[in-house]
């Protein structure tokens, strides 16, 4: 006869069982059940695990103590489990006093034979409440913690990272994700921030830009998680087998990640900048300044041509910073394709071109991404609410440098 002792994952206090809760507990019964009628001595424990952030955060939002929400958590999943003929042989909860008497043993066992360092470290704190938080950055932004992967993976291309965002299990996350995602400055951005603002207005400003760039992402985010309808999932995934990686697999797997850049990012990169090789050549492209001169110099306080750079910088962003002073040499006397953006342009508006380049309207091959993953609703809306966003933070730009 065997001895066994089997547990589960511990449901959280915060929320009511769910189906992906439920597979989890129904097969570990099965398999407790069987080992039990074949005679071997197999017990069944688990339990409420009630200490974190997010009890907290909703006890408070409710306006009862963590207490209560506790011993109403528990009732309802112990029903739950009741329900669905789950049986533990002991159910209990990590807030229980034989819980915490067995910590403070193993805490003092711990610190007697000298295993604890003691340092000082830095967290999050909110004054408000009183009390340091824990990591919920995510959820405040209505995702899982796992889109953290395709946003930083945005600041190398936003291409990939829109792909990436397969891995979330909503529409309504993906939709968010993709949205942070366009406004986070990729390598090519980076490149322009850098090259523009950093070299000819100051290092701070640069900086500033990037502040400004990581609040306007915190800002989208919360307000897309109020907007949209919905919440952020709990991550319930299967536990599979590690096993050594097959190359044919590993290879089969690489060429599906890259192939839609190919055949959907790639030709209209190419497509784009043929069709720009043609309208500068032609001297085409010189004629399209005039119109734009009212809406720049008006509301963005930059040249006409300057704002032509941008649309042209819709192919590839850092075609923008690259295009401005070549188009300047087409359009603006005295200033040639050696020239520097100081000789035509402010440190202001160098900084308002550079803050409208790196919020506004995706390139090309991430818009035919985002076209691909979300349809032309979500692209549409996402291209749009990012042009809209970074033109009012040019108008703003260049209010505020009016008023310095």
């Amino acid at each position: 006869m065997r001895r066994i002792l089997v547990t589960s994952a511990l449901p959280y206090a915060n929320g009511h069982i769910h189906i992906g809760h439920l597979v989890e507990y129904l097969q570990t019964d099965i398999w407790v059940r069987f080992q039990k009628l074949v005679g071997n001595e197999c017990v069944y424990v688990c339990a409420d695990d009630t200490h974190g952030t997010s009890v907290m955060i909703r006890a408070r939002r409710e306006g009862i103590s963590e207490e209560r929400l506790i011993a109403e958590m528990q009732a309802a999943h112990e029903s739950d489990f009741a329900g669905f003929d789950i049986e533990f042989d002991n159910y209990g909860s990590t807030n229980s006093p034989e819980t915490r008497e067995a910590c403070e043993q193993i805490w003092a066992e711990i610190r007697r034979a000298g295993l604890v360092e003691e340092r000082e470290v830095t967290q999050l704190y909110d004054a408000e409440v009183g009390a340091f938080l824990a990591d919920r950055f995510m959820h405040r932004l209505g995702l899982h913690g796992r889109a953290i992967i395709p946003l930083l993976s945005a600041v190398g291309c936003n291409v990939p990272a829109v792909m990436g965002t397969r891995v979330l299990s909503t529409r309504r996350e993906r939709l968010i994700a993709c949205a942070l995602i366009v406004l986070i400055p990729c390598s090519a951005r980076i490149a322009v921030i850098m090259g523009g603002v950093s070299r000819f207005v100051g290092v701070a400003y640069a900086l500033l830009l990037f502040a400004v760039i990581v609040a306007l992402v915190y800002l989208a985010g919360l307000l897309l998680n109020r907007m949209l309808p919905g919440e952020s999932t709990g991550l319930v995934m299967e536990m599979f087998a590690f096993r050594a990686p097959s190359p044919t697999v590993v290879l089969k797997k690489t060429w599906q990640r890259i192939k839609d850049f190919l055949f959907v990012a790639a030709p209209l990169i190419v497509a784009g900048s043929v069709a720009l090789g043609l309208l500068y050549e032609t001297d085409a492209i010189v004629h399209l300044t005039a119109p734009l001169r009212p809406l720049a110099e008006w509301w963005l306080g930059i040249p006409g041509v300057a704002l032509l750079a941008l649309i042209m910088g819709f192919l590839r962003k850092e075609l923008a910073l690259a295009l401005l002073v070549v188009l300047a040499a087409r359009v603006i006397p005295g200033v040639s394709e050696s020239s520097t953006l100081l000789d035509f342009m402010t440190r202001g508006q160098v900084f308002t071109f550079v803050l409208v380049c790196s919020v506004y309207l995706p390139c090309v091959a991430t818009l035919g991404v985002l076209w691909r993953e979300l349809g032309a609703r979500g692209a549409l809306a996402i291209t749009g609410a990012t042009v809209a966003l970074a033109f009012l933070l040019g108008g703003l730009s260049h209010l505020v440098l009016i008023l310095l």
